[in-house]
This record gives C-alpha cells, structure tokens and sequence, in this order.
C-alpha cells in the first residue's frame, strides 16, 4: 500500500470510527430516555467496534508514518548521491 492508498484508508478509517460513536450517542441518549431496555448489547458492540476502529487507525497512521519517513530518506540519498 502506497502513501496515497494508506491515507485514502486512513480517511475512510476515521469517517468509519466517527459514524460508530455517534451511533454510540443516540443509542446512549435514546437509553437515558426509554431506558436500557434491550439496548446494552448493542452498546456493548458498538463499543467493541469503536475499539477496533480505534486500532485500525493506529495502524495505518503507523504505516503512513514510516511511509513518510522511508520516501523523505530515499529522498534525502537521493540527493546526496545526485540523483
């Protein structure tokens, strides 16, 4: 995966984790209204996916990182060696 991908991924990641928590919300603002009936599991999968997502993005801001670093270096001896 290439700088370009990585950071196309890296948005759809946090779009993806941003749409969980505000599910997360309602569903937390509908509980404090009609109560928690029927509705912990499904808070507690959100949960669980806001974690995963949370990981994903980890992980590809790691990889579009070292990315960055490896092109600035292959740049950077590119310019010492005249290329």
């Amino acid at each position: 995966m290439d700088r370009h991908d990585t950071l196309n991924a890296l948005r759809d990641a946090k779009t993806n984790r941003e749409r969980i928590f505000n599910e997360l919300s309602n569903l937390h603002a509908r509980a404090a209204v009609e109560g928690n009936d029927g509705l912990d599991e499904r808070i507690g999968n959100l949960n669980r996916a806001i974690a995963n997502a949370d990981e994903r993005v980890a992980e590809l801001e790691a990889t579009y990182g070292r990315n960055t670093l490896t092109r600035q270096a292959e740049l950077e001896d590119g310019l010492r060696d005249g290329r």
